[in-house]
């Protein structure tokens, strides 16, 4: 270093000591400590609505896992009356760590936590870290490739008394991540990708082969708009029939381009993307279809 930078550089962290010294830097001071119903616990929050103590109100579970607030959080609804819409809530009560992806699901009215491949029956005192976690299938990885947003939930398919269980998968391999635009600023990758699976519950024992539910809907959904297609009593049926089916068939490219020439269906499908095809979309549609299914095979049986 020169000695003329040498002498500016002492000359200016004297100027910057002096003034610390003159003005001190202080932490800036947030949040108001008489606030009563702030209920944040950090970054990346994941609310659960529950009645967790039993008294008839809907209390709050909070999922946070990132850092530094990593946590499974309750507050406290002190109402004990279900009509009070906007409750204040107690401050929070950390019940212990938590992971990526926590999901409630209900059991007999309960409220039962899991996180990928693990339940958490005691939740209420362990948290849903990685302590107190009970496995529940034995390959939590049967859809390849690089994924995020691995979702896991109980949900009795077939309305049998068991529970089966529902997997959300975010599959990012051809996306990638972002920052992917040229100088002209055209996106280079690919989309991001939705998949929904069941994996059913046969005689307390989890099927070794999860089901596509997006494959099974576009099956499904081929074999029932040709039977609606021909008839024509059922025309408007065929058309909100058409509809569920394309949405779903957009995700399959040319199976897609098939299914439109086989059923004779003209539906635009501009605009539709994996977002669509969430959780609760495709559970409404795979169900829709089996009750079109079901009065089919009822108007069969009665002819």
């Amino acid at each position: 270093m020169k000695p003329i930078t040498l002498s500016l550089t002492i000359s200016l962290l004297g100027v910057f000591l002096q003034a610390e010294e003159d003005c001190p830097l202080l932490p800036l001071q947030y949040n108001n400590p008489g606030l009563e119903v702030d209920l944040g616990v950090g970054l990346w929050a994941w609310p659960f609505p529950m009645d967790f103590d039993g008294d008839g109100d809907m209390d709050l579970v909070v999922s946070c896992p990132d850092k530094p607030s990593n946590g499974l959080y309750y507050f406290e609804n002190p109402t004990q009356d279900p009509s009070i819409k906007m409750p204040a809530f107690k401050p929070a009560v950390r019940l212990g760590d938590t992971g990526q992806n926590v999901q409630v699901s209900y059991v007999d009215g309960n409220p039962v936590m899991l996180r990928e491949n693990l339940e958490f029956p005691k939740f209420k005192e362990t948290g849903a870290g990685k302590d107190g976690g009970k496995r529940i299938y034995e390959n939590s990885r049967f859809h390849s490739g690089k994924t995020r947003a691995r979702m896991w939930r109980y949900v009795d398919w077939e309305g049998d008394g068991d529970q089966d269980l529902i997997v959300g998968i975010g599959d990012w391999t051809d996306y990638e991540w972002d920052q992917a635009y040229d100088a002209q600023g055209r996106w280079q990758n690919g989309p991001l990708h939705g998949w929904v699976y069941l994996i059913e519950n046969e005689d307390g024992k989890y099927s070794d082969k999860p089901v596509n539910l997006g494959v099974a809907i576009v099956l499904s959904a081929r074999k029932v708009i040709k039977k609606l297609a021909a008839t024509s009593h059922k025309a408007e049926k065929t058309a909100t029939g058409g509809k569920i089916l394309l949405v779903a068939a957009h995700m399959f490219g040319q199976l897609g381009d098939t299914l439109r020439e086989t059923c004779d269906l003209h539906i635009s499908t501009a605009g539709i993307g994996p977002v669509e095809f969430e959780l609760r979309c495709c559970i409404c549609r795979f169900t829709h279809l089996r009750q079109e299914k079901r009065h089919l095979d009822a108007d069969k049986g009665s002819s």
